[in-house]
């Protein structure tokens, strides 16, 4: 309301089945995020969290499925990894930069401050494969090729 876009029959035919089968994409993305989880939790519990770490969901938020990673000792950790799981044919990647490190953020942003944890905790993420066309057989051969690397 009160908008000035209006959206044409080619987006609106585009969007519909999207929107219409959410709720089944959302459950499948939620069965491969939990299938990552349940593997990689034992790993942690195994390796310990200083060396490897799955996400925290508090108990009052949602889960949305939307990315999984998991959280390494440092960047060299991570990096290495991220080599080891490309020989398995697995391709992760690093997260988002900050964006006072961002070369956009740098030309339009101001930082003030000082940067105790961004940067630190930014450099070890590796995000793992989640997206619609993913099975739980994948998500298994990823979680197989992480647990023979540690």
């Amino acid at each position: 309301l009160g908008g000035h876009y209006l959206m044409s029959e080619i987006n609106a035919t585009y969007l519909l089945p999207q929107l219409t089968g959410y709720a089944a994409l959302h459950e499948h993305r939620l069965s491969l995020w939990n299938r990552y989880q349940e593997r990689l939790k034992r790993l942690e519990t195994r390796v310990g969290v200083d060396v490897f770490k799955c996400p925290i969901v508090p108990d009052y938020n949602q889960q949305n499925a939307h990315i999984y990673y998991v959280k390494l000792h440092d960047n060299v950790a991570r990096v290495a990894l991220r080599d080891y799981l490309r020989t398995y044919g697995v391709e992760s990647s690093f997260h988002y930069s900050p964006l006072h490190l961002n070369p956009y953020g740098q030309k339009t942003g101001v930082f003030s401050g000082s940067d105790h944890y961004t940067v630190r905790e930014t450099e070890r993420l590796l995000r793992l494969p989640l997206y619609h066309a993913l099975t739980l057989s994948d998500v298994d051969r990823v979680c197989d090729a992480i647990e023979l690397y540690y």
